[in-house]
């Protein structure tokens, strides 16, 4: 993943709790180090190393446009399901549901991307939303350290859409 390397930042809410984000999505055959994954079979180009939330986009090519989708169905085919308040629940993602849990007349999902409403939900592309950056080599509360400690590349997307990109999905009552 030499052409495209980026790091979005993604946190899911279901009722104000928090969900955490497995370590080693994307890297078959995952060996730990604590909650880190340090090694696989191979990576996909869509991937985590730890729980942090920080998603790693890392591609040899520019050509292909990474969405949350493609997230959302690499970590469905690996771990088929996520605990939420102790369940077990489906993974999945649509403007309609968000692991298992489905708008009605009383609850709904929403997307923020920097803290503003975005309607592209599933088909949202990652490949411009890095949030790490250099300075965060020292900081060691940064989802970033140590598994993104970075500019993303190519150096030109932190030029033209900068870093510090956060993508909230929220299900929540109406």
């Amino acid at each position: 993943g030499n052409a495209l390397h980026t790091h979005p930042y993604l946190q899911i809410f279901i009722d104000g709790e928090k969900v955490k984000i497995p370590s080693g999505i994307g890297i078959p055959n995952t060996k730990f180090q604590g909650d880190f994954a340090v090694s696989g079979a191979c990576f996909l180009p869509i991937h985590t190393h730890d729980s942090s939330g920080i998603i790693h986009v890392e591609s040899a090519s520019l050509d292909k446009e990474y969405t949350l989708e493609d997230f959302f169905k690499v970590w469905q085919v690996q771990l088929k399901t996520v605990k939420v308040n102790n369940q077990d629940m489906p993974i999945t993602f649509s403007k309609d549901e968000i692991l298992g849990f489905k708008t009605d007349a009383t609850h709904k999902i929403t997307l923020l991307v920097d803290g503003k409403q975005n309607t592209q939900y599933e088909k949202l592309i990652l490949n411009y939303l890095d949030y790490c950056n250099n300075s965060d080599k020292t900081n060691t509360t940064s989802p970033c350290y140590a598994t993104a400690p970075s500019d993303p590349g190519p150096r030109e997307y932190a030029t033209k859409y900068g870093t510090r990109h956060t993508i909230v999905i929220k299900y929540e009552k109406i």
